[in-house]
């Protein structure tokens, strides 16, 4: 690049030369050049960051690269760093990155990814209590959850399941004195669930019935 070079032609009808012409021609740049761009993870959600990278980038010239990144969400711009988090997609969103190589002089051919649908995020809880802390059997054992959090807002449910001495006795949000009796151990498993899909089990304290 950048180099001179005279080019010289010599006409001849196969017995006597004709007059040399010459031109001086000179070396343009070559843009660089991207043969893929990924995108990692290929599947996520809202609590994702995905990052772009491109693959098999080259130039001609040997010059450094510089890139240029451009996301978009739902065929709208977004970020323009490597990396893309939750705070820029909603579950159900398609998000696509492209690249533009440039090596200080020129563009090459912008390189995009394949899309990514952003898939839905399983909700969790932080702690699970059941009480009265001393029932009886006249008692009603209710349960308090607390923590809920999911990514894409979903509203907060809830799958129980009541363990009585080890065996299980009812998935209704709460219990009486028809399922247990004085001495017994009383135990509950929560799971989140946002309608797609379920969080991890918390199990609660253990109470004991008494008299």
């Amino acid at each position: 690049k950048g180099e001179e070079w005279m080019v010289t032609v010599t006409p001849n009808d196969g017995q006597v030369d004709g007059p040399k012409f010459s031109v001086w021609t000179t070396i343009l740049n070559t843009p660089p050049v991207i043969v893929t761009t990924t995108v990692a993870p290929s599947s996520g959600n809202e609590s994702s960051t995905f990052t772009c990278a491109s693959l098999g980038d080259h130039d001609a010239d040997n010059d450094p690269i510089n890139f240029r990144y451009q996301w978009s969400v739902n065929s709208l711009p977004s970020g323009n760093s490597p990396a893309l988090d939750g705070r820029n997609f909603n579950r159900g969103d398609v998000i696509v990155c492209t690249i533009t190589p440039n090596d200080g002089e020129a563009d090459g051919l912008p390189i995009s990814s394949s899309p990514i649908t952003i898939g839905n995020s399983g909700p969790s809880i932080l702690s699970v209590m059941i009480g009265p802390s001393t029932p009886t059997e006249s008692a009603i054992i209710t349960a308090t959850v607390s923590g809920w959090a999911d990514a894409d807002g979903d509203a907060a449910q809830y799958r129980y399941q009541w363990w009585v001495n080890n065996a299980t006795v009812s998935s209704a949000s709460q219990i009486d004195g028809g399922m247990f009796s004085r001495g017994d151990f009383i135990q509950l498993d929560v799971t989140p669930f946002d309608g797609a899909v379920a969080g991890v089990t918390l199990r609660s304290n253990q109470l004991t019935v008494v008299n």
